[in-house]
């Protein structure tokens, strides 16, 4: 009897294995793992994954990578040192109602681009971004994701002046 496509179904279990194999190396490889509060993936020990709502001025750990969704009140977020694979990604998901959300950098590290009402605005060493609570809507965001040395951003924000830079 064969298998799918007429093809035996040994052929389809040898091919399986092998390829069993080589995931199992390449995860062993890559060390994946998971850690932090919000249940962070970590990649050979870099954070990649996980969520955490920020009621409060924050500074951000490797354990915070992931999404970070902002609430109604805008906070003052401070960003670790650039390191290579470290990834967050912020998320409006309630109208602000009273005040900026600020992301700092460690310092003049943040170069990328974010698309705010279709116009491209380009980022060139920056220190502070700023999502403004008088235009941000529910569904703007930023990525910040690093090399190890600076952060690069890219984002969508749907109103003008709704994202500034400094």
């Amino acid at each position: 009897m064969g298998g799918f496509r007429g093809l035996p179904y040994v052929g389809i279990v040898g091919r399986y294995e092998d390829q069993t194999e080589k995931m199992s190396y390449d995860i062993h490889t890559l060390n994946i793992g998971k850690s932090g509060e919000n249940g962070a993936l970590k990649v050979n020990g870099v954070g990649v994954g996980g969520t955490k709502t920020l009621t409060a001025d924050t500074t951000l750990t490797e354990a915070d990578a992931g999404d970070i969704l902002l609430d109604a009140i805008g906070e003052a977020i401070t960003l670790p040192a650039p390191t290579a694979g470290l990834r967050y990604r912020f998320l409006v998901v309630e109208q602000p109602a009273t005040s900026d959300w600020t992301i700092v950098a460690t310092g003049a590290l943040v170069d990328g681009s974010v698309t705010e009402a279709g116009l491209v605005q380009l980022l060139a060493g920056e220190t502070t971004l700023t999502i403004a609570f008088a235009n941000a809507l529910k569904g703007d965001w930023v990525e910040l994701y690093s090399d190890g040395t600076r952060w690069f951003a890219s984002g969508q924000f749907s109103v003008a002046s709704s994202f500034t830079t400094a």
